[in-house]
C-alpha cells in the first residue's frame, strides 16, 4: 500500500513525486512513465519507493528520522538502494515543504496537504485535498471541489460550502457551518443545525445505525 512520502525513481536516477497524490500508480500515470521489464540497468525503467515516519500519520516529525523502503515485491537487478535513497531524501525536503502544513496561511489550492499543530488555514478551495487535520488546527473555509479526508483531535472546520466534502469527523473535532451542496461524514454526534442550506448533507455514523440529514432534517425512507 502506498504511503506518504511516495517516489518513483528511474534507472538514470531521476525522482518523481506528485503534489496531488502519494499513489505510485497515479504518479506513474501523471508523468507518463513506461515501466519496462528486466534489469534496472537494462530494461526496467523505474522502481517504486517510499520514505515514511516510524509512526504512521506522524508526518510532522523530523524527516531525518523517516525510514526508506522499496515498495514493490522484487527489486530489479542492478537496483542500488543507497543511491536511490540519497536521491529521494533530497526530493523529500521539497515534498515536505509542499505538503506538510504546520504554520498558518491564507489559502491551500490544488494539491494534497496534511495540516498539523495550531495552524489556521483561511481557505481551502479548487481541487485541493487535505488528508489530515489534527491537533488544534483550524480550517476557516472549505469550498469549490475541495476535500478534507479526516478531521480529528481538537481540529475545527468552520465553514463548508459548494461541492466540498468532509469525509471523516471524529474525536473532539468540531464542525460549525455547512452550506451549498457540501457533504460531511461524521463519527461523532454533530448538531444537524450546522446544515445551513436545503442541499447540504451530513451522514452520521456515530451510533449503531447510519443517519442521513439533508438541510438539517433527518432523511427517512
Amino acid at each position: 500500500m502506498c504511503k506518504p512520502a511516495s517516489f518513483v525513481v528511474t534507472r538514470n536516477g531521476k525522482v518523481f513525486w506528485s503534489k496531488y497524490t502519494d499513489s505510485h500508480e497515479a504518479i506513474i500515470k501523471e508523468f507518463e512513465l513506461n515501466e519496462g521489464s528486466g534489469a534496472f540497468t537494462d530494461n526496467a525503467n523505474f522502481v517504486r519507493v517510499e520514505i515514511c515516519p516510524t509512526e504512521e500519520n506522524k508526518l510532522n516529525t523530523p524527516i531525518k528520522d523517516w525510514v526508506y523502503n522499496l515498495d514493490q515485491q522484487d527489486p530489479p537487478d542492478g537496483y542500488d538502494a543507497k543511491e536511490c535513497e540519497k536521491s529521494c531524501r533530497l526530493e523529500l525536503k521539497k515534498w515536505h515543504k509542499q505538503k506538510i502544513i504546520t504554520k498558518s496561511c491564507a489559502e491551500l489550492k490544488d494539491g494534497q496537504f496534511y495540516v498539523y499543530g495550531n495552524a489556521t488555514i483561511e481557505s481551502v478551495y479548487g481541487n485541493a485535498t487535505i488528508e489530515y487535520v489534527s491537533g488544534n488546527a483550524t480550517i476557516e473555509s472549505v469550498y469549490d471541489n475541495a476535500t478534507i479526508k479526516s478531521v480529528y483531535g481538537n481540529a475545527t472546520i468552520k465553514y463548508v460550502s459548494d461541492n466540498a466534502t468532509i469525509k471523516s469527523v471524529s474525536g473532539n473535532a468540531t464542525m460549525v457551518k455547512i452550506e451549498g451542496s457540501a457533504t460531511a461524514i461524521v463519527y461523532k454526534a454533530v448538531d444537524p443545525k450546522c446544515l445551513q442550506s436545503s442541499t447540504a448533507v451530513m451522514i452520521d455514523r456515530s451510533g449503531k445505525g447510519v443517519k442521513v440529514f439533508v438541510g438539517g432534517v433527518e432523511f427517512k425512507k
